[in-house]
C-alpha cells in the first residue's frame, strides 16, 4: 500500500442535496468484510488486526468533534489511498470542505490539526519522514459553537461523505473501527505502535454498491478526535431527560 503529498491545501465547495428516494441497494459488506480485514491485517505485527470488520465497527459514527478540549492537536494518517482524488472534513451545515490528502499522497504522510474555539482550523501537512510540507489555516470553518464536523471523500468524480443523508443515494459510505491494542504499521515504515482505544480506522466505499462493496478503497487513521451522536439523538436524549425529571417531580409532588 502506497501513501500521498498534498497538492492542494484547501477546497471549497457547496454540497449537492441530498435525495431522499429509498435506494435501489443497500450498501453492507458483499463479501463480509473479507477484503478489508485482508487489507488491515498485513498492518498488525502479528498478521492479523484482530476485527471482525463486519461486526466491530462503531456506531454512530457520521459527526466527529476534536477529542479534548483547547485545542489540541489531531493527527491524521493516511493508510491507503488507490484511486483516492481528494480526502479531509467538510462543515456538516455549509458544506464546505477542507482537504487533509489528495491523490499524490503517499503513505506515511500525515497532518496535524488544530481547531481553535473561535472554530479556525489549523492543518500542518509532513511528509512520511517527518519533514514539514506546509501550514495552512482556514477561518471560521467550523461552527464555534459545537465544532463538529464530516469526512469525505472524493473518487472518480463522486464525493462520499460520512454523514448519510449527504450522499446522493442516502447509504452508508464510511465504517469507522476503534483501536483494540493491536500493535499495527500504520506508516509501512517497520515501526510497530499500539493501535489504541480512542484510535479510529475509517474505511471508504466509493462506489454506488451496484457492483459490490468491500469498504477497502480508502483507508484512514484517525487520532485525538471522537464521534459524537446524531443531532436528532441529542435532541431525543434531552427530550428524554426532562421527560423523566418531570416525572420524578410529579411523584415527589
Amino acid at each position: 500500500m502506497k501513501f500521498h503529498t498534498f497538492k492542494s491545501l484547501c477546497a471549497a465547495g457547496l454540497l449537492g442535496a441530498a435525495l431522499t428516494a429509498t435506494p435501489v441497494w443497500a450498501l453492507d459488506f458483499t463479501d463480509d468484510g473479507a477484503a478489508l480485514e485482508g487489507l488491515l491485517d498485513p498492518l498488525a505485527q502479528d498478521g492479523d488486526i484482530g476485527i471482525d470488520a463486519d461486526q466491530d465497527e462503531i456506531g454512530p459514527d457520521q459527526y466527529w468533534m476534536e477529542g479534548a478540549a483547547g485545542g489540541a492537536t489531531s493527527m491524521v494518517i493516511s493508510l491507503s489511498n488507490t484511486t483516492g482524488e481528494s480526502f479531509g472534513l467538510y462543515n456538516t451545515d455549509t458544506g464546505e470542505t477542507l482537504e487533509l490528502f489528495s491523490d499524490t499522497n503517499t503513505q506515511g504522510d500525515h497532518v496535524q490539526l488544530n481547531i481553535a474555539d473561535n472554530g479556525d482550523v489549523t492543518i500542518i501537512y509532513y511528509d512520511a519522514a517527518g519533514n514539514l510540507l506546509g501550514v495552512d489555516t482556514q477561518t471560521g470553518f467550523l461552527d464555534s459553537d459545537t465544532d463538529q464536523f464530516g469526512f469525505y471523500l472524493t473518487q472518480g468524480g463522486e464525493t462520499y461523505y460520512s454523514v448519510e443523508e449527504d450522499n446522493a443515494d442516502g447509504e452508508d459510505h464510511m465504517k469507522a473501527y476503534e483501536g483494540n491494542g493491536e500493535w499495527i504499521d500504520p506508516d509501512g515504515d517497520g515501526d510497530y505502535q499500539p493501535w489504541d482505544a480512542g484510535e479510529y480506522i475509517l474505511a471508504w466505499e466509493a462506489s454506488d454498491g451496484s457492483g459490490g462493496s468491500d469498504f477497502a478503497d480508502f483507508l484512514v487513521l484517525v487520532e485525538s478526535l471522537v464521534p459524537v451522536p446524531l443531532p436528532g439523538t441529542l435532541a431525543l436524549l434531552g427530550a428524554g431527560l426532562l421527560g423523566l425529571g418531570w416525572a420524578a417531580r410529579r411523584r415527589a409532588a
